[in-house]
């Protein structure tokens, strides 16, 4: 890159970290995100840190990073929560992280020396590569990402593969010349039994579709599942859908966001909902959820 060129991406990475700062407040205030266009005008890769972790930001999919950029996660509440299961129930098994994205949850899980083994599903090349590339640079040797598409059952599916907002691609929503790819299942890709796992899922409406397809993984483990349930959401699939894919026992706590709420507890207004936690009570995990409850 010539001189020039740098001096210009430079400009634009260091308003990108500005703008980052004070997006919150200009959301609160004036209903304005703007993130995405410093962002997208970064053309070289950076990399970024987050505390003591490192993360690669790919600029095919910098609009990923819209708080990265400026040192912190993109879903704090959700990391808090983590950490705080982490801190009760000490040691467990398996992270999986379906809709992995930039890798912001598996690198975080596999740092923290209180999980054997960590996995992430990503359909999108360029989020799987600036992922793996951020568990190069942690030097992390118990996780893996896996370029796939995961839902309740086997099939070909349109997916836009695309960096443009690569966070909020959709299965449902595919624009005019998506790639098609494969899709798999969880109950295919992991098959083990009577592990203390965690599970993620943030696959924009396809949330139950992929515990449809993991029914054997569920029942086997009963695993602690979290799951995004928000506005994009609610157009595909209720809560009663959630209880109805799960075994019976499951019982589920909204992660508290908004209001001021972003301290990683749960509890019961599921009325308003970003992120959902469910929990069963038979699992390791459920006295140290109800803990959690405020």
């Amino acid at each position: 890159m010539g001189y020039l060129k740098k001096l210009i991406d430079d400009f634009w990475f260091l308003s990108s970290v500005i703008y980052s700062k004070i997006n919150p407040f200009m959301i609160r205030q004036f209903g304005m995100d703007k993130i995405g266009f410093f962002l997208g005008r970064i053309r070289r890769p950076r990399v970024l840190r987050v505390g003591p972790l490192y993360f690669q930001m790919n600029p095919e999919v910098s609009s990923c990073f819209p708080l990265i950029i400026s040192g912190r996660f993109n879903e704090e509440e959700t990391h808090k929560f983590l950490e705080k299961i982490l801190s009760l129930v000490g040691n467990f098994d398996l992270f999986v992280d379906v809709g992995s994205n930039i890798g912001e949850f598996i690198i975080d899980m596999a740092s923290s020396g209180k999980v054997t083994d960590v996995v992430g599903f990503e359909p999108n090349s360029a989020c799987v590569r600036s992922s793996t590339k951020s568990v190069e640079l942690n030097r992390l040797k118990n996780v893996r990402v896996v370029q796939t598409l995961l839902k309740e059952s086997a099939e070909q599916v349109k997916f836009d593969m695309s960096g443009n907002n690569a966070y909020i691609h959709s299965i449902f929503s595919p624009p005019v010349g998506a790639e098609s790819m494969r899709s798999s299942t969880l109950d295919n890709e992991i098959q083990v039994e009577n592990v203390t796992a965690v599970l993620l899922i943030d696959v924009e409406g396809a949330e139950v579709l992929v515990m449809a397809g993991g029914k054997n993984f569920i029942k086997r483990n009963l695993p602690l599942i979290i799951f995004e349930y928000n506005h994009v959401s609610k157009l595909h699939f209720t809560l009663e859908d959630v209880r109805e894919v799960l075994p019976a026992g499951y019982e589920i706590f909204r992660l508290r966001m908004g209001e001021g709420s972003l301290d990683g507890y749960l509890d019961r207004r599921l009325e308003q909902t970003y992120n959902c936690v469910a929990v069963h009570k038979d699992s390791r995990f459920y006295q140290s959820a109800r803990e959690l409850v405020k």
